[in-house]
């Protein structure tokens, strides 16, 4: 899977750093990689999660990865996990944050 090299690379981490995140050998994960072994689909979750895309994106049926892997690089994907437990009032807070700041970029 040349996404898999592809995401890690974007990712700047090792093939070791990917494989220990997901309890597998790093010749598993190497073999994902090449091509030489094909992950089961619990295994394309975890994948899925580790590089914040969707699995669709990771087997190749949609080219365009999701902004996700965006909140990921600069860590809010966490965040961002969370909101739906949030209280009302405070995502309310939250958006009005937000209005100030697109208000502020369209001065």
């Amino acid at each position: 899977m040349d996404t898999l090299k592809k995401l890690r690379h974007q990712k700047n981490i090792r093939q070791i750093d990917v494989a220990t995140a997901l309890g597998i050998a790093r010749t598993t994960y190497a073999m994902y990689e090449s091509g030489q072994r094909t992950p089961d689909k619990e295994m394309l979750i975890k994948l899925a999660d580790f590089f914040a895309v969707s699995v669709d994106y990771l087997i190749g049926y949609v080219s365009i990865p999701p902004q996700m892997s965006q909140l990921n690089e600069i860590g809010l994907l966490d965040w961002y996990k969370k909101l739906p437990e949030a209280a009302p009032e405070d995502l309310q807070k939250l958006k009005d944050i937000w209005e100030i700041i697109k208000k502020d970029e369209n001065s």
